[in-house]
């Protein structure tokens, strides 16, 4: 648990791109299964995943009072290495198992962790794992990744490291701008500020002064912090599947009518 983080690098599109260290994991309850961290934690990076009440009261017994914090040795069961059947001899996981739950929730969280911070800090580092949700939204819809027409792997990652590239100035703006006004960044609009960030990016593109280009700096700013988001309450509601409209009729099978003869 304790191991250092490895330096890696991947090649992407013939070049070497650094990939990140010192990671941490945090995922719900679909990907709380040993592959997914074990994938993480043998990497040298530290996970935070919600795992179901059955997989939790299987790895302490049954021993799952609120407020409790254990340490936990997490090893794969034997459809996980049938599943998974290049996982290690000696895979296995070190951590605590977290059980809380917080104010105004329905249900009781069931928290893997490699982290030393108190279960507090991680059951609020695990609640900003709904920010990561909206991040991919608008990666989905502004920045146009929900299709991505490249067909080869390679092309695949560079295009997303493009667009994540494009994505992340913007959003370190907004925070700038937010900060100055007392608002969270994510209460300011993403489409506005992207728009005021490229013609901010237009208008500095000849500029021979610092003078000027502060001058448009705070113009950006000034135009960001006007982009609020209206107040829009919504209720929580159960999740339900929307289905994909599609451009042709259902097809219907039809009985055999042939007539014998």
């Amino acid at each position: 648990m304790d191991r250092p983080p490895r330096e890696r690098a991947g090649s992407v599109g013939g070049a070497d791109w650094p990939t990140p260290t010192s990671l941490v994991l945090i995922a719900d309850r679909n990907f709380g299964v040993f592959s997914v961290a074990w994938c993480a934690y043998s990497q040298g990076h530290a996970v935070v995943v919600r795992m179901t009440e059955a997989r939790a009261k299987r790895l302490t017994g049954g021993d799952l009072n609120t407020g409790n914090d254990r340490k936990v040795v997490w090893q794969p069961s034997r459809d996980d290495r049938r599943a998974h059947p290049e996982l290690p001899a000696s895979a296995r996981i070190e951590g605590r198992l977290i059980v809380a739950r917080p104010e105004g929730a329905e249900e009781t969280l069931y928290l893997l962790t490699t982290l030393r911070q108190t279960a507090a800090e991680v059951v609020a580092l695990y609640q900003e794992r709904w920010q990561i949700e909206t991040d991919l939204r608008s990666l989905k819809q502004q920045v146009r990744l929900e299709t991505i027409p490249a067909r080869s792997p390679d092309l695949v990652a560079t295009e997303l490291f493009i667009a994540v590239a494009s994505y992340n100035p913007i959003r370190s703006v907004m925070a700038e701008a937010a900060e100055q006004i007392g608002i969270e960044p994510r209460r300011l609009s993403f489409s506005r500020s992207r728009e005021a960030f490229w013609a901010f990016a237009r208008a500095v593109a000849n500029v021979d002064s610092s003078e000027k280009f502060e001058h448009h700096w705070r113009i950006l700013i000034r135009s960001l912090s006007q982009s609020r988001l209206p107040n829009r309450p919504r209720r929580s509601a159960p999740r339900v599947v929307w289905h994909k409209p599609q451009s042709f009729p259902t097809r219907k099978v039809q009985k055999n009518n042939a007539t014998k003869i």
